[in-house]
C-alpha cells in the first residue's frame, strides 16, 4: 500500500492536501481544515477518533459532534466512523450521539498484577527505592502541583527527572518525552499531558499526586505501566485525610465508571457558528445549523443564541441566513482569534529566560504584579512583563519561598462569554 501520512497539529504541520492520504491531526486543526480546507474532505472516506473518553469528559465532546456532521455534509462517500478507547464502561449510550448505526468491538487484554500502595508525599521516593522501580511517571491534576512536586523531589532525587505540561514549550516537551523514554531509570512529572497518545516506552510505576479527577482519567493513567511486563506499582499519594479516604476506596474498588457529560456548555454553539461562517463566506443557512446542532442543543436554544448575537450586532438575518456583520468579521480576520478552538485562556505570555534567551513556553498571568513563580520546574523572579508583545523576562533564583501566583483553569469555554446571560 502506498501511504503518504501527514500530520497537522498546533505543534507541527507537514500537511500536503495533494500528497496525502492518511491525515492525523487535533480537534482544533480538524475544524480549521473544515472550515479552510472542505474540499480536500469531499474524498473523505474514514474518520478514525482515538480516546474518545478524553473528549467525553468536557465541552469538546459536543464540538467533536459538531463537526463530525458537518464532515457528512462535505462528503461524496458514505463516512465510515471508528471509534476507539480504554477506559469507556458504557460504549453504547456514548456511542449513540456519534453515529446511529454502529458495532462494538471488544478487545481482551493480558491481566496485569497490580501493586497499590498509599504513601504522603514525603514517603514518594523511599518507596521508588524500596521497590527498586526503575521507571515511574507521577500525574499531577494541575501545572501548579507538577511544578511544586518536580521542584521538591529533584532536590533530594539522585538520578534523572523530567517535568511535563501543557505551557511548556514544544522543545522542552519534546526533550523530557525523548529522554524519559530512553533512560533506563527516571522520574517524570506530569499533568494529564502524558495521559494520552504519547509513546513514553516501558513504565514501571504510576503515581496519582492526589486522585485523579475522573475514573476515566484514573484508567487511562494507570493503564500507562506494566504494558510489558503485566505488572506495575500504583502509587497513591495523598496530602490531607480526604484523599487517603478516597485512594482506600479507590483501589479497593468501591468506585465504577458511571460518568456522564450532563453539564452543556452552550458556548461550543457560538464557536460553531463563527467557524461556519469561515467555510460559508459569512452566509450560514439556518436549517444546516438546525441539523449539525440536532444533538447537541434544542431550536429554542440556538433561536436564544441567535438572537442575543444579532441584538450584539455580531449577525442579522435575512431569508433564513445568518450573515456576519463587520464586528464578526473583524474578529474572524485576526490571526490570534482562536476560532477553531473552544480551549479556555487568559492573556497568554511567552516566557523567555533572560540568562539564555531560551523561550521556555506561555504563562496565563493571573496576578502581573506578581514578583516570582514557579515554571519549567525551577523558581523565577519576574525582570520584565512587555503588554504589547506579551512576552514576560524570567530570572532563574534559587528559592525555599512558595510562588506567588499561577494560574488557574477555567470550568467552560473560551466563548463563554459570548453567550447570554440566561445561558451561562
Amino acid at each position: 500500500m502506498d501511504i503518504k501520512l501527514s500530520i497537522k497539529t498546533g505543534d507541527k504541520n507537514n500537511f500536503n492536501e495533494n500528497k496525502t492520504n492518511f491525515l492525523i491531526t487535533t480537534l482544533e486543526s480538524f475544524d480549521s481544515l473544515i472550515s479552510r480546507k472542505s474540499k480536500y474532505l469531499e474524498n473523505v472516506r474514514f474518520l478514525i477518533i482515538d480516546e474518545l473518553h478524553v473528549f467525553e469528559e468536557n465541552y469538546r465532546n459536543y464540538q467533536l459532534q459538531i463537526l463530525i456532521k458537518r464532515l457528512e455534509y462535505i462528503a461524496r462517500n458514505p463516512l465510515q466512523k471508528i471509534f476507539m478507547t480504554a477506559t469507556l464502561n458504557n460504549p453504547n449510550n456514548v456511542i449513540q450521539k456519534y453515529s446511529n448505526t454502529f458495532k462494538i468491538i471488544e478487545v481482551k487484554e493480558n491481566k496485569i498484577n497490580d501493586n497499590f500502595f498509599i504513601l504522603s508525599e514525603n514517603d514518594i521516593l523511599n518507596k521508588i527505592k524500596q521497590n527498586k522501580i526503575y521507571k515511574t511517571i507521577i500525574f499531577c491534576n494541575s501545572r501548579e502541583d507538577t511544578e511544586l512536586l518536580y521542584e521538591k523531589l529533584k532536590k533530594d532525587w539522585q538520578g534523572y527527572i523530567f517535568i511535563h505540561h501543557g505551557n511548556l514549550s514544544e522543545k522542552i516537551r519534546k526533550n523530557s518525552e525523548k529522554n524519559f523514554k530512553e533512560y533506563k531509570s527516571a522520574i517524570c512529572v506530569s499533568t494529564s499531558t502524558l495521559e494520552v497518545g504519547i509513546d513514553i516506552g516501558d513504565i514501571q510505576a504510576v503515581g496519582l499526586y492526589g486522585p485523579p479527577l475522573t475514573f476515566k482519567s484514573y484508567k487511562q493513567r494507570i493503564g500507562r505501566a506494566g504494558r510489558k511486563t503485566n505488572e506495575r506499582y500504583i502509587l497513591g499519594i495523598y496530602r490531607d485525610e480526604s484523599e487517603l479516604r478516597v485512594f482506600n476506596n479507590l483501589f479497593a474498588g468501591k468506585y465504577i465508571d458511571n460518568y456522564t457529560c450532563n453539564n452543556i456548555d452552550y458556548s461550543v454553539a457560538i464557536q460553531q457558528i463563527f467557524s461556519c461562517f469561515i467555510q460559508f463566506s459569512y452566509k450560514i443557512n439556518l436549517n444546516y445549523l438546525i441539523n449539525i446542532f440536532s444533538n447537541y442543543i434544542d431550536k429554542n436554544i440556538l433561536k436564544l443564541i441567535i438572537d442575543h448575537l444579532e441584538k450584539e450586532k455580531y449577525l442579522t438575518i435575512k431569508d433564513d441566513l445568518l450573515i456576519a456583520l463587520s464586528k464578526t468579521i473583524d474578529l474572524l480576520e485576526r490571526y490570534d482569534f482562536p476560532v477553531h478552538s473552544n480551549i479556555p485562556t487568559r492573556a497568554n505570555y511567552q516566557a523567555i529566560d533572560i540568562t539564555s534567551s531560551l523561550i521556555l513556553g506561555n504563562l496565563s498571568l493571573a496576578n502581573t504584579n506578581a514578583k516570582t513563580l514557579i515554571f519549567a520546574g525551577r523558581s523565577w523572579e519576574i525582570k520584565k512583563i512587555d503588554q504589547k508583545s506579551k512576552k514576560v523576562y524570567l530570572k532563574p533564583i534559587k528559592s525555599s519561598s512558595l510562588p506567588s501566583f499561577f494560574d488557574q483553569t477555567t470550568e467552560y469555554g473560551y466563548f463563554y462569554d459570548f453567550l447570554p446571560e440566561s445561558l451561562k
